[in-house]
Parts: structure tokens; C-alpha cells; sequence
């Protein structure tokens, strides 16, 4: 019979495990002073207290544009129709716009755009476009005036290029005033001149 190296179980106390950094003790937590309760005014009441909005609904303004997720404030923007039509571009049908339409495109026909800047100093909507036909127009004759100075085959092929670019801004714009619209341009809408 051979007996096995070591104590016995039952005649030696427990050896404790060898002490490590996760059995510390927990730290005492500190304790949050309470805030004194404001003893009650005779003949005064407090405002009451603000309704906290819901999740989704804008602490703001109910007529800020609501972003993703939140909720809208139904008089801030137009009722839809009840044939399930599309909804027309606010103020495509204001009397501004109807009326200008046809001075408006004239914005975007080159030198035309002189025309609208003149005529059309009352109309908002005249003055947006005749603003962005103008930065078109100056675009246009600096296109040019660098087409005479650089005569080069690439310099040409560049500058022709940009010249069609701007040929389609300006059909970007007329589309824009035929559907009543006041959208900035590309690249050139943010240009104020007017």
C-alpha cells in the first residue's frame, strides 16, 4: 500500500487562496446632498413645470423642420390633398410666382438677364432667379474672355467643357422657375450679387 505525499484532508486547516487585486474590498459611495424643500409662499404658486416632450418630438419649436425620427406640427406644413394628388412646390401657385414666371426665365437667356434685374425689382421670386442668372451670365463671359487669352487645344477642351456646364445650370434654372420653384443652382447657388 502506498500512501500519497501531503496532508490529510480532514487534519489541516484550509490554506486561503493567495490574495489578488479583484478581492478588494468596494469602496464606500458617496452620498448625494438633497436639495432643501422650498417652503411654500402664501399667495404664490410656482410656474408649472415644463411638459418634457416625448421621444421623437422637438423640445424646440413645433414649427422647426422636424428631423429623422421626430414628430410634426401639422400647422407648419401644408394638408394633403384627399385624391392622394402630389402635393405643388410651396408657392408655385402664389400670385408672385404666376405672374413672373415668364420674366424669371428670362434670367437664364445670357445677357437677357438684364431685363428681369430691371423690370422685376418687386418680385422675390424675379429677384431669385435674375441673382442666379446673373452669376451665370458673368461665368459665362469669363469662360470667354479665357477662351480668347488661352488658345491652347487643351485649355479650348477644358473651357468648352465648363461651357457646357453652364448650359446646364441655366436649363437646371429654367426648370426650377417653370415649376415654381426657388432651388439654388449647383455649385453657384449660394453667389449673392443682387
Amino acid at each position: 500500500m502506498t500512501q500519497e505525499p501531503g496532508p490529510v484532508a480532514g487534519n489541516q486547516p484550509p490554506v486561503p487562496p493567495p490574495p489578488s487585486s479583484l478581492d478588494l474590498p468596494p469602496l464606500p459611495q458617496p452620498v448625494a446632498p438633497q436639495p432643501p424643500t422650498p417652503t411654500p409662499t402664501p399667495g404664490y404658486a410656482p410656474p408649472p413645470a415644463p411638459a418634457t416632450p416625448s421621444y421623437g418630438q422637438s423640445q424646440y419649436s413645433p414649427y422647426s423642420t422636424p428631423s429623422y425620427g421626430q414628430a410634426y406640427h401639422p400647422a407648419a406644413y401644408p394638408a394633403s390633398t384627399t385624391d392622394n394628388r402630389p402635393m405643388p412646390p410651396l408657392g408655385a401657385n402664389a400670385p408672385d410666382v404666376a405672374q413672373n414666371k415668364g420674366l424669371a426665365v428670362l434670367s437664364y437667356l445670357g445677357i437677357l438677364v438684364l431685363i428681369p434685374i430691371l423690370v422685376g425689382k418687386q418680385s422675390g421670386f424675379t429677384r431669385f432667379h435674375a441673382n442666379q442668372g446673373l452669376v451665370l451670365f458673368i461665368a459665362g463671359v469669363i469662360v470667354g474672355v479665357l477662351r480668347v487669352i488661352f488658345s491652347s487645344w487643351l485649355a479650348t477642351a477644358l473651357l468648352s467643357l465648363l461651357s457646357l456646364g453652364l448650359l446646364v445650370l441655366a436649363i437646371i434654372g429654367i426648370i426650377n422657375v417653370v415649376n415654381g420653384r426657388r432651388d439654388q443652382l449647383p455649385l453657384i447657388g449660394k453667389i449673392k450679387i443682387l
